[in-house]
């Protein structure tokens, strides 16, 4: 149990332009300067912003992630690829390993049997997860052959599927020439 604690001060002045105001109980991030009045033998950590922190911190960056990718216009309908009729050549980014690999075997077997699979192995959790599927993608399109590009994986904790959140693999996907579906976790998932 802790036996200390250093007081916290936000100055009325300020108040307007913290990022948001902490509910009791909930952990933040705060960003100040260590003030010390020596008479009073007090120290105070002087707040100029509270972030929320752990999962509060995450939804915060990627929702600034998002806006900030969305006024560049990176989600705009009018920049989709349409999805041809009758592709000829699929090219499917996942692990080996996932579900979705066998599952998006067995449905396009099933709807569209003859139609040339081409299978990009690709790490779909982890740190490395990003570069591992941008190179996929590059490898898709310097391939040439497939007419439409399927990158999925099955559900998972958040933190299974914050690859996904990477910027530069959004933009990788963004600029992709070839059109590409996505299956990313299950439907209460967002990423």
């Amino acid at each position: 149990e802790a036996t200390a604690a250093i007081g916290c001060v936000v100055w009325r002045g300020q108040v307007d332009r913290l990022a948001s105001l902490p509910e009791p109980g909930q952990q933040v991030i705060a960003l100040g300067e260590l003030q010390l009045w020596p008479k009073r033998g007090e120290l105070k950590l002087v707040t100029w912003q509270l972030l929320p922190a752990g999962a509060g911190l995450q939804a915060l960056r990627m929702q600034q992630l998002h806006d900030r990718l969305a006024a560049e216009g990176l989600f705009d309908p009018d920049r989709r690829r349409p999805l041809p009729a009758f592709p000829q050549t699929v090219a499917v980014i996942t692990s080996p390993r996932a579900a979705a690999w066998g599952d998006i075997q067995r449905t396009l077997l099933q709807r569209h049997p003859g139609l040339r699979v081409l299978f990009v192995p690709a790490l779909v959790q982890g740190d490395r997860a990003p570069i591992s599927l941008m190179r996929a993608i590059a490898q898709v399109v310097v391939d040439g052959r497939a007419d439409l590009l399927i990158l999925a994986r099955g559900g998972g904790a958040t933190e299974d599927l914050s690859c996904f959140n990477d910027e530069q693999l959004v933009r990788t996907l963004a600029d992709c020439p070839i059109p590409v579906i996505t299956g990313i976790g299950h439907q209460r998932d967002q990423s």
